[in-house]
């Protein structure tokens, strides 16, 4: 059971000579919250969590530092005390010279609706010492968006550690490999494969690949395979329609978001993320009560894939 605000602030060290970590732990501790609620609660992943909590990180971004802070039901004095903890123990810190920025991200068209449990899902693939993971769904239900969610949670919290690598226009799986050499900035020449000139390339520090879109080059698995299984700072997530098929993978299936029941109430179909979708879509966050039965039936019609709609 979580602590009253008063008893809790009472034991805390003064900021300046409390760690994040430690602070995030005993915030936690005093919720009566496991790494994984908080985490699954926050909309982070259970790993960063881990991290802060171990000195591994020094401390988080200022978004999932709030999201923490309502998550843990802080009270306000306890929110104060952990942001200013946050930002006074915030670095500037400079991206490696070959990392892949933030802005090197393909561009969200807008928030994440109705995904926090496939978020969840996947982070704790991610955090369970999997290294090998692939999104699977039919075309358009959204695996390159939740797949970019969680690269660009990782760039933030860790500038540089992210590559990405798009195959929309690569048509031979010959030239896969090749193609995440280019985007690791790996030597060229010396008569190396490309998953030597890789490993090298990368042996300097932790890196999640993300290959997106790999369904029309799945002869490439065992090269993806064989990277990953020789490179043990690299944790590899692939998007296709189908699964690799390789040892070690692990699969997250991407359903279509949840449609609303016929029957909904007006209030329901609101908060509904496939009629939200649908809303945004249009361009305008109001829309009149009566339209919600007429864009509850349309996202019905286009089966909740986030694309159609």
């Amino acid at each position: 059971m979580k602590h009253s605000g008063g008893a809790r602030q009472s034991r805390l060290h003064p900021v300046t000579a409390f760690p994040v970590g430690t602070l995030l732990r005993e915030f936690r501790l005093a919720a009566g919250m496991t790494q994984e609620e908080l985490a699954a609660a926050a909309g982070i992943s259970a790993r960063t969590i881990s991290d802060l909590e171990r000195g591994v990180r020094a401390t988080p971004q200022a978004g999932p530092a709030s999201s923490i802070a309502e998550a843990l039901r802080l009270s306000p004095s306890e929110r104060e005390t952990w942001l200013t903890a946050v930002s006074s123990q915030r670095l500037p810190r400079t991206p490696h010279p070959r990392a892949t920025k933030a802005s090197d991200l393909p561009t969200e068209p807008g928030a994440l609706l109705g995904r926090s449990a496939d978020l969840a899902a996947i982070a704790s693939q991610l955090t369970d010492g999997n290294r090998l993971v692939s999104l699977i769904g039919p075309g358009g239900v959204g695996k390159t968006r939740l797949a970019l969610a969680l690269a660009r949670e990782r760039e933030a919290a860790i500038p540089g550690s992210v590559v990405w690598v798009g195959l929309e226009t690569v048509v031979s799986p010959a030239d896969v490999l090749p193609a995440i050499s280019r985007a690791v900035g790996a030597r060229e020449g010396g008569g190396r494969s490309p998953l030597a000139r890789i490993a090298e390339a990368i042996a300097d520090r932790d890196r999640l690949l993300v290959v997106d879109n790999a369904e029309h080059l799945l002869d490439c698995a065992p090269d993806l395979a064989a990277l990953v299984n020789g490179s043990p700072q690299l944790t590899a997530l692939i998007t296709s329609r189908e699964a690799l098929r390789v040892t070690g993978e692990r699969v997250v299936v991407i359903d279509p978001l949840a449609l609303p029941h016929p029957r909904e109430s007006l209030e329901r179909l609101a908060d509904n993320p496939a009629v939200a979708l649908y809303v945004r879509a249009l361009g305008t966050d109001q829309v009149q009560q009566p339209s919600l039965r007429e864009a509850a039936e349309v996202v019905r019609r286009l089966d909740g894939l986030p694309l159609a709609i």
